[in-house]
């Protein structure tokens, strides 16, 4: 599971922590505070942490409790090895590792402020050279893991992040050294496989389906590099198309269209993809192995000849060498800011947007100016923060039930932030789960573009919102207050 800021799983309030493991002398000597959730996976579970003796924001990956099977630990311990060895700008790098008093490991990395490519996937289209690019970077760490004798086996969109318009590959908990033996699986086996192909397979494969290799799913095949080859080729057609190529109706079927024909042209999709570019990923996913692009660096290089307009842009939002503008990019859950030198923002500063009304519901509207008088009350009770309410409703990039964040909301909040030259800034929405309201709220550091909370989803009633809504205030309070930094400031006031 990666250290991500989610989505849904992140309380954010402190209290989501255990005290036993609050209290581990493991913790206590690195100088960690854990502080919340940041995301619950199969095995694991991802905390946020201070740590203190860096002065930094941490996430803290802890083995589940219930999870301590032989296979879970291996493939922790196994994800420690490797990426202890790896220090790449397109991988998520391990800071430090350990073990609980009681048995359990853990590891310590970065929070990871982007989303993961299967959001961006799932939420929009992407155009065709930030496919490429983003394929181009992750291309560039696996060479440098194979050069050091590893690879990945489970490359796919959950396995990449997407972070100020870079990719970041993360989870080497399956990863395999090169040249070793990947043993014959059995039709009984391929057939139970492919029926969950969305999960890291059991028994003698392993990966995830529909990214795997044909020759390392049926054959006694050498794990090397071709195989990464394969599952990027994959993503990178999805990324076009917006879906995988083989779509049969039972596992026979999938198997079958995986051995017997070849990827339909992405172009069929969409007809702004070259046919240069579908000649390269169709050479990437063939089946016979000997017929691949033998490495990740020779797949690059046939993308790099592939002609696709210009190659500067990094997702619809890359930046410039030198921007003029006050810029706010958003991509589904995080922004990335920058502000010309003409504009300060001031870190003592915080401004606070109404919650956005996603229930459909009209009636419901005040809940929003609500919530934003609560959130500006508490911020305004801590010394040295100017506190100004915007009367204005912004959403949330959260929102799990709603599509992505479009370009409205990035230029609203863009005006916003411009207006106030605040160097904080709180947006937020609410809509109907059940009978119940969800708020969410995101407190964002506009002047370096670090999402430093995402709060909730807290459930509210519809009728009395205003307990969970100032348990949402107080959360963001807590973590402004735990961000610090606002010395010298105006007395505390709203506006």
């Amino acid at each position: 599971m990666t250290p991500l800021e989610q989505t849904g799983t992140s309380p954010g309030v402190a209290d989501s922590v255990p005290l036993e493991l609050r209290d581990d002398p493991a913790f206590h000597d690195r100088g960690l505070v854990l502080e919340d959730v940041l995301g619950v996976g199969g095995h694991s579970i991802v905390y946020r942490a201070r740590d203190e003796r860096h002065g930094r924001d941490v996430a803290v990956k802890v083995l589940r409790h219930e999870a301590r099977l032989e296979s879970a630990a291996a493939r922790f311990a196994q994800e420690v090895q490797v990426a202890a060895g790896l220090r790449h700008p397109h991988i998520l790098p391990l800071y430090d590792s350990g073990t609980l008093r009681d048995g359990r490991p853990f590891s310590v990395m970065p929070v990871a402020h982007g989303q993961p490519l299967r959001a961006l996937i799932d939420g929009a289209n992407i155009r065709v050279a930030e496919a490429v690019h983003l394929t181009r970077e992750v291309g560039e760490a696996l060479a440098f893991l194979h050069e050091r004798g590893w690879v990945h086996r489970d490359v796919k969109p959950e396995n990449i992040l997407v972070e100020a318009g870079h990719a970041v590959l993360t989870d080497f908990g399956i990863a395999a050294p090169m040249q070793s033996i990947t043993v014959r699986s059995s039709p009984d086996q391929v057939a139970a496989l492919w029926s969950g192909h969305r999960f890291t397979s059991v028994g003698s494969v392993v990966g995830t389906l529909p990214y795997v290799s044909p020759e390392i799913l049926f054959g006694d095949a050498p794990v090397d590099a071709r195989g990464d080859v394969y599952a990027l080729g994959i993503v990178l057609y999805e990324m076009l198309t917006g879906s995988l190529p083989f779509h049969g109706l039972s596992a026979a079927e999938l198997v079958g269209e995986r051995l017997q024909h070849p990827l339909p042209p992405a172009r069929e999709t969409r007809n702004d993809v070259p046919p240069e570019l579908d000649a390269v990923i169709a050479r990437a996913t063939i089946s016979d192995p000997a017929e691949r692009f033998a490495s990740v660096t020779e797949f690059i290089e046939a993308l790099d000849a592939v002609p696709i307009g210009s190659r500067t842009t990094p997702i619809a939002w890359r930046l410039g060498a030198v921007t003029a503008l006050l810029f706010a990019a958003l991509a589904g859950t995080i922004g990335v800011w920058r502000a010309r030198a003409a504009i300060v923002l001031d870190p003592n500063r915080v401004v606070v947007a109404d919650l956005a009304n996603d229930t459909g519901d009209s009636a419901l509207a005040p809940i929003g100016s609500l919530a934003g008088d609560i959130i500006t009350g508490a911020l305004a009770r801590q010394q040295g923060l100017e506190v100004i309410n915007a009367t204005e409703s912004l959403g949330s990039r959260q929102r799990p039930r709603l599509p992505a964040a479009d370009s409205s909301l990035a230029r609203q909040t863009r005006a916003l932030v411009e207006n106030s030259r605040a160097g904080l800034v709180v947006t937020g929405a609410y809509y109907r789960d059940g009978h119940r309201l969800a708020l969410l709220a995101e407190l964002t550091d506009t002047r370096g573009g670090e999402v430093i909370g995402a709060f909730g989803p807290i459930a509210a009633s519809e009728g009395a919102p205003e307990q969970a809504l100032k348990q949402l205030a107080d959360s963001i309070s807590a973590a402004v207050q735990r961000r610090g930094g606002h010395t010298g400031a105006p007395p505390a006031r709203s506006s």
